[in-house]
């Protein structure tokens, strides 16, 4: 197995880089620019020329214009931008392409690349603008680099390779024909509006060149593989064959990312062919490495793997690894972000920090080359916003033998096309889905499409627009694993097939829409059809609400959620702490009150933190209820009992300032007259008592009976009874606290008293409780009222 970092390459890396430190001592420093200015040279090649050691540097005037260079078998420094011959730095680059000193291809009238190395050299190129290279019918328009001897290195730094022409390479090409071989891109390097006749347009590297963009402010961006090339045209951004490895990890270039807005025919931002490795690993803090914004004419705007031959079992093939990536809006007829070619044994790889080594294989190892420090508030992972311009295409389609697995990815708002997954072609292989995202997606036919099942592992499905009865289709006699998700698509089923479910298909501690309807076989266990309770469905937040049947739900699980969290988090049920679905919840809500409280941070059948409840007689106490509510999806509640209850529930105590008021909704379905509920206060620890009899007054939604005897909250006391007004809508009630509230710490508390006087009490659901809000410090009426009169008059006051 070839590892693409390899033991060898490192420590080739490692003796060249000893030779460069043993040799500085004897560095010798050449200057370029015009002679009045005291340059040792006038032209670079010139200087090149008279190199010998391993270190020399030449320093380039920041005004300098030159002609094409040729490098042959050296080890350089060629740094630009100098101000003056004898200035100790290059003017800093901060987006001015004017402090580049300039390589200009247009000033050979011969069909060459701007820069042209050759044989065991490294070069190390800073501050340039390469430009205008046109390379007709042949390789590299920039800069073409063909490997000799033991290593071929090339590093960039604050380089703009742009507008350049050559049939493959476009900006680079880089032939790596030795063991150790690297194409290095630092900070500032910009490949930028390259065209390639046939593939390439940006980058193209070949043999066992291993690229390295991981740096901050990098980019592959506008570069065109020509997509009217039949017979070609792979490759918009970069293209890699052979035994190469491209580790990508920048986060783009000021926004953009990079790998961006890239066209071809086929693989508009990255075509991969034979043993190529790609791996999308994002390497700087709360950043993803990401492609983004290409197209292909054909197939793969994003991504696009083909292997050698079309043998089944060939042992050329590409690999796509992703470790915090993007591959977002990019479109194509088929496969708008990846498209991985028929007979590709491992098509298409997406993973999150998963080990993806096959001793099978000859891709070697997918781990990244440094930590992944993705540190997003989102997934890390997504495959979003891409559009498929065909009716029959996919978003990814994965061809006869591919294989494809996302893990920790939010696969978001594609749209159009017949598939989000299209697995369908030929025998196939099986899928993988763990921790992830499928929602707000569009398609014509079903989301997922397979000849060769698969496992959905921790999936929130929901939300998508799919044309099709179904929500999976198997095109085959083949098995299907779902466990820990939720699919929730009402008016689809989840599963479908052509012909009978033979193959196996297994939901374990699932939520799915249809769940008492599945196809009798498909085995089940702890499986149910309940609201999700998603947390804001309409604002694609599909976090779990407390109250969500998800949460607790299994015993077993992935340790992490789609967000990185860790899973397993007893909440309510210490016997099943695994939330199901993309997220596991953390905690609960924060106590609200006060200000506020509407009870819907909560699991049906719990209290607020801090609240308290007391009951006597047959009441069943105050609990969380989903029967009635104001604000979706909870209210407290306590029953309407046949029998004598007295039931209380009190807030935490609370500091007022000065002039509180509290409002609240309320509806009521009481035995009138007979059963009723009041409000009450306690003032500086003192009893509770009447929110009236303590001074309060109701500015709204005040008592509207007077209580019967035989009841323990007392004969002819002023109460709420009977029917809500409007009968099942909510009543508002606002009353403003007593004045002897004001600086104190207070509780307030509903009670509610039922008596025997209707044994069956059929039809009275009893007290519910929404919406409560107190304001702590109002400013100072402009009259206060005492007893009903103004005291600034003394006259009656008709109203408040």
């Amino acid at each position: 197995m070839l590892l693409r970092l390899s033991t060898a390459r490192i420590l080739c890396a490692m003796l060249l880089l000893n030779l460069l430190l043993i040799e500085s001592v004897s560095a010798a420093f050449f200057s370029v620019g015009s002679p009045s200015d005291g340059c040792q040279f006038s032209d670079l090649q010139a200087a090149i020329n008279a190199t010998a050691g391993a270190t020399d540097e030449i320093h380039v005037l920041v005004d300098y214009v030159g002609k094409p260079i040729r490098v042959n078998g050296k080890s350089l420094h060629i740094f630009g931008g100098y101000p003056a011959c004898d200035a100790p730095a290059p003017v800093p680059f901060a987006g001015d392409l004017s402090v580049f000193s300039t390589l200009d291809g247009s000033l050979d009238s011969a069909n060459n690349p701007v820069i042209i190395i050759t044989g065991q050299s490294s070069v190390d190129l800073r501050n340039f603008l390469v430009i205008n290279g046109h390379n007709q019918g042949s390789n590299g328009g920039g800069i073409s680099f063909i490997s000799g001897g033991n290593f071929g290195h090339l590093e960039l730094h604050a380089v703009d390779v742009a507008h350049n022409l050559a049939d493959k390479g476009g900006g680079i090409f880089f032939n790596g024909t030795t063991a150790a071989d690297d194409l290095v891109l630092y900070d500032s390097s910009i490949i930028e509006f390259n065209t390639a006749n046939d593939a390439g347009g940006g980058i193209r590297i070949q043999g066992h060149t291993h690229l390295i963009a991981i740096s901050p402010q990098t980019t592959i961006s506008n570069n065109t593989a020509d997509p009217n090339q039949a017979n070609d045209g792979r490759g918009g951004g970069l293209q890699a064959l052979d035994s190469t490895r491209a580790d990508i990890g920048s986060a783009g270039y000021n926004g953009n990312a990079v790998i961006d807005h890239n066209h071809a025919r086929y693989g508009g931002g990255i075509a991969l062919h034979d043993d190529a490795v790609a791996v999308l690993a994002g390497a700087v803090p709360a950043t993803q490495a990401r492609v983004e914004h290409n197209d292909a004419t054909v197939s793969g705007g994003g991504v696009y793997l083909v292997p050698t031959g079309n043998t089944f079992g060939n042992s050329h093939y590409p690999a796509l690894c992703g470790f915090g990536y993007g591959i977002n809006g990019n479109s194509a007829s088929d496969g708008a972000a990846i498209y991985a070619e028929k007979d590709d044994f491992l098509g298409g790889i997406i993973g999150d920090l998963v080990d993806l080594t096959d001793e099978s294989s000859s891709q070697g190892s997918c781990a990244p080359i440094m930590p992944v420090v993705c540190a997003l508030a989102g997934p890390c992972n997504t495959i979003n916003n891409n559009s498929v311009t065909q009716p029959s295409g996919s978003v990814i389609t994965v061809q006869q033998n591919g294989y494809f697995a996302a893990e920790r990815a939010s696969l978001s708002r594609n749209l159009d096309g017949a598939h989000l997954l299209d697995l369908s072609d030929g025998i196939g292989a099986p899928f993988s889905l763990k921790n992830a995202l499928l929602a707000s997606n569009g398609v014509d036919s079903t989301l997922i499409d397979t000849t060769a099942g698969g496992v959905i592992d921790s999936c929130t499905i929901t939300n998508n627009d799919i044309g099709a009865a179904s929500v999976i289709l198997l095109e085959s006699d083949v098995s299907l694993t779902l466990k820990n998700s939720i699919v929730w698509q009402p008016g689809k089923t989840t599963l479908a097939a052509n012909g009978p479910f033979t193959g196996g298909a297994n939901f374990t501690d699932a939520i799915v829409t249809d769940g008492a309807t599945l196809d009798p076989s498909v085995v089940v266990s702890n499986v149910h059809s309940s609201d999700p309770l998603f947390a804001g469905p309409n604002s694609s937040n599909y976090h779990l609400q407390l109250v969500s049947p998800a949460v607790d739900y299994a015993a077993a699980g992935v340790t992490v959620d789609l967000e990185g969290n860790h899973r397993g988090k007893s909440l309510l049920r210490p016997n099943t702490p695994f939330d199901i679905g993309a997220y596991e919840r953390q905690n609960f809500a924060p106590v609200t009150f006060p200000n506020d409280e509407n009870f819907d941070e909560l699991d049906a059948g719990t209290l607020p933190q801090g609240w308290t409840a007391a009951t006597a007689g047959a009441s069943s106490g105050w609990v969380v209820s989903r029967d009635y509510y104001d604000s979706t999806p909870l209210a407290a509640n306590t029953g309407d009992p046949a029998g004598i209850s007295d039931s209380t529930l009190a807030t935490p105590p609370f500091h007022v300032n000065r002039y509180g008021r509290l409002s609240f909704n309320q509806f009521f379905r009481l035995e009138p007259n007979f059963d009723g509920a009041v409000l009450e206060i306690k003032i500086r620890g003192s009893e509770f008592q009447d929110i009236v009899v303590a001074g309060g007054q109701f500015i709204a939604g005040g008592y509207n009976g007077t209580l019967a005897p035989g009841n323990p909250l007392g004969a002819g006391r002023a109460i709420w009874t009977g029917d809500t007004p409007g009968f099942l809508s909510y009543q508002a009630v606002v009353v403003d606290l007593p004045m002897a509230a004001n600086g104190q710490d207070v509780q307030v508390r509903w009670r509610v008293g039922t008596n025997a006087t209707n044994p069956s009490n059929v039809g009275y659901a009893g007290y519910f409780l929404d919406d409560i809000h107190v304001d702590l410090d109002r400013p100072p009426p402009d009259k206060i009222f005492m007893n009903g009169f103004d005291a600034a008059v003394g006259a009656k006051s008709a109203s408040p």
